[in-house]
């Protein structure tokens, strides 16, 4: 078999979806929350709808990333420890990674429309529809919410993390309780701090672009500052969904990889972190958290 060189087709589509290690485990974790939550034992997630649901999410999570990294060639192109992605899409070339992201994003809706009808619940089609749209307004012009001050964290935030979760949880049963509509709520709002949080890393290369981003809107320092306050209100809300339905002890477990983040990373005052620190610093915090809470529910 053929090494993946950095000029490779294989290689250009791996880093276009934003599939380096150890993001794919974050990625099935996002996909796959919301069902975890919602059934009632292990054995319902190999149930075909549950199963398609997640690979629904999926599709959307990495063409989303897919259409991201296009979108930003010009101002990747501009940081030096970000050129490899702009790199990577030019060697796969536009028009192709506009083609596959059209083609994962049309197969995520089919699959959705096919689950809405397999459940006979309309609201998983409504899901994918409003998923892709958030990654749609996100990066194209002439909306591309990315360069709008907070408005884009939020999108972004909600379009991979509290979307997926509703759309695999309602691909198991149509109804849940008002719990996990927080933890629901309150994964989405750490997605939103820490994409607030990352902004700072691409200021200069934001600005040079003309991407109002919060770190160019706010500064870093006030980026940082609303990262900090948005995340304190994701923790508080996943904890509270978390300890009314399966009280103290598991949401101290489910919680505590954010805590521990946020006190060593995210809470501190220091200089701005480079994109790659950053990832050293945040991702295993990050990961180690994701995967606690996809196992939490099915073995609390």
């Amino acid at each position: 078999m053929p090494r993946l060189t950095a000029n490779s087709w294989p290689h250009s589509a791996i880093v276009l979806h934003r599939l380096e290690f150890p993001l794919p485990l974050n990625y099935l974790c996002q996909a796959s929350w919301g069902a975890c939550y919602a059934v009632s034992s292990a054995h319902e997630l190999t149930a075909a709808p549950v199963v398609l649901a997640i690979v629904v999410n999926l599709l959307l999570i990495l063409s989303g990333l897919a259409l991201n990294v296009t979108a930003d060639i010009r101002g990747d192109s501009q940081h030096q420890e970000k050129a490899y992605l702009a790199d990577s899409a030019k060697a796969f070339g536009r028009t192709r990674a506009l083609r596959w992201i059209v083609a994962e994003m049309a197969a995520a809706v089919v699959l959705a429309a096919l689950i809405s009808w397999w459940r006979n619940e309309i609201t998983v089609l409504v899901l994918a529809l409003l998923t892709v749209a958030g990654h749609l307004l996100y990066n194209l012009e002439p909306v591309r919410l990315k360069r709008r001050g907070l408005a884009g964290p939020v999108v972004f935030g909600l379009s991979v993390t509290t979307l997926p979760c509703l759309l695999s949880a309602v691909a198991v049963r149509a109804n849940f309780e008002g719990s996990l509509w927080l933890v629901f709520t309150g994964l989405g709002v750490l997605a939103i701090a820490r994409t607030v949080w990352w902004s700072t890393s691409d200021r200069q290369a934001d600005e040079a672009s003309g991407m109002k981003t919060p770190a160019v809107r706010y500064g870093n320092a006030g980026a940082a500052i609303l990262a900090r306050a948005l995340s304190t209100a994701g923790i508080c809300l996943l904890a509270g969904g978390l300890l009314a339905k399966y009280g103290l002890l598991w949401t101290l477990v489910g919680s505590a990889a954010h805590l521990i983040f946020f006190g060593t990373v995210l809470g501190r005052k220091r200089r701005v972190l480079r994109p790659a620190e950053m990832l050293k610093r945040a991702m295993p915090w990050i990961t180690v958290a994701d995967l606690i809470l996809a196992a939490l529910p099915l073995v609390a």
